[in-house]
């Protein structure tokens, strides 16, 4: 075993040691709930956070989708996306494909919600203070996750991965059932030293062998390949500076990300609102716990969507740079430093501005976007047409590139 997994399962150890010893020293079973409650939410980030990680394409594999594709449309903005950042060069790079991939386990989550709420139901008996004596606790709690990625990353497997494959849809369900199985046996215990203790130590078995799975220690290294074959198909660019450089308008970007944001917020606060209102009143009983949950669907829900759908239109959209040369028009990532497609100007059939607009029209009067800029259209011969919705100038692109399309057909006239 190598230095850095020795760390990684000291502190694996320890992290779950901290636990018991807590327990034995007859402390309270509400804190020993939430410090289980407060791993697995660090966990469900951390496994969120692998999938961004993964660094092969995806190949021919698509995110979970609905029955109705509502998602598609958001998914398609970064499915494809060429590049990768850091947020911290102790950390491996995030690649911006891979959101869909996060975005999908929404679904995992709405299985989850019922056992969430019926375990919080154990909470009641047990509302009391919290005590200072949980930091060393959290403390070891997000050093594991934290060394769990790294000892990950320095042995290559986020890189040799996929983002379906390095964490599976099971490993955030298991999380969290885990963490309600345990909240529920702890808020059932009978309040004694010994019965406390007894019961932490039944749930700290199946918790700490979880625990080493997750980390990749020992006679199990992972119960799954994380590697995968799929390539990434490279891009040739022109190696000359380009003639023109047309940006995307970042208010169009904003103002279409709010706009598919809250419709995403209806169709997520119906589910939610619907579900929870369910819970109040086949749990509770109570038709103010009905109101109860549709109120917080009406606040958790935008919370949720706006900022998600604006996330993936910044990626997908705001950073693009449509660059033209003397042979090719090449979309280029400022942000990710990354090519996204080229087009030869041999492959354009003809380019135009579409007449329709990008949002919804309010009572015929206002464009939900509010912008008067139309989507540019481009018609290929062979590889698949593109729409260019949200250039800053799309009258002078479409210009600029007929021009220069126009240039490059002469002297290929003349050459010939």
């Amino acid at each position: 075993m190598t230095g850095k997994r020795l760390r990684l399962f000291a502190v694996v150890l320890l992290s779950n040691l901290v636990l018991f010893l807590g327990a034995l020293l007859s402390q309270s079973q509400y804190v020993l709930a939430v410090l289980i409650a407060v791993d697995a939410v660090f966990g469900i980030v951390r496994i969120l956070f692998e999938r961004l990680a993964a660094g092969r394409p995806r190949g021919d594999v698509v995110p979970a989708m609905t029955p109705y594709r509502l998602l598609e449309p958001l998914y398609e903005k970064v499915l494809d996306k060429r590049g990768w950042f850091r947020i911290s060069e102790h950390l491996p790079p995030l690649y911006p494909r891979n959101l869909p991939f996060v975005i999908d386990q929404w679904v995992v989550f709405f299985w989850l919600l019922p056992i969430v709420v019926l375990t919080g139901v154990g909470f009641n008996p047990l509302e009391r203070g919290l005590s200072l004596s949980m930091l060393p606790a959290l403390c070891l709690f997000a050093t594991k996750h934290y060394l769990i990625v790294d000892t990950w990353e320095s042995l290559g497997v986020y890189e040799d991965a996929t983002a379906r494959t390095i964490r599976r849809s099971r490993d955030l369900f298991f999380t969290g059932l885990l963490a309600c199985v345990a909240v529920w046996m702890l808020s059932r215990a009978t309040p004694t030293a010994a019965y406390v203790t007894a019961t932490t130590l039944i749930i700290l078995i199946p918790k700490f062998l979880f625990d080493c799975r997750e980390a990749g220690i020992g006679p199990w290294p992972l119960t799954f390949d994380p590697s995968s074959d799929t390539v990434a198909q490279s891009l040739v660019t022109p190696d000359d500076e380009p003639h023109h450089v047309f940006k995307n308008d970042g208010r169009v970007v904003r103002n279409w990300g709010i706009h598919d944001g809250i419709s995403y917020t209806v169709i997520l606060g119906i589910y939610l609102g619907g579900f929870l209102a369910l819970i109040g009143a086949w749990v509770y009983v109570s038709a103010m716990m009905m109101f109860l949950g549709v109120a917080v669907a009406v606040i958790v829900a935008p919370l949720i969507a706006v900022p998600t759908t604006l996330a993936v239109f910044w990626l997908g959209r705001a950073n693009i740079e449509y660059r033209i040369y003397d042979d090719a028009l090449v979309a280029y990532d400022a942000h990710l430093d990354a090519p996204q497609w080229v087009v030869p100007f041999a492959d354009v059939r003809s380019i135009s501005i579409e007449d329709n607009t990008l949002g919804w029209t309010v009572l015929g009067v206002c464009n939900s976007i509010h912008c008067e800029k139309y989507p540019v259209k481009i018609e290929c011969a062979e590889s698949e047409d593109l729409r260019l919705r949200c250039l800053e100038d799309p009258e002078r692109f479409v210009r600029v590139f007929q021009e220069v399309d126009q240039t490059h057909r002469e002297r290929r006239a003349t050459s010939a």
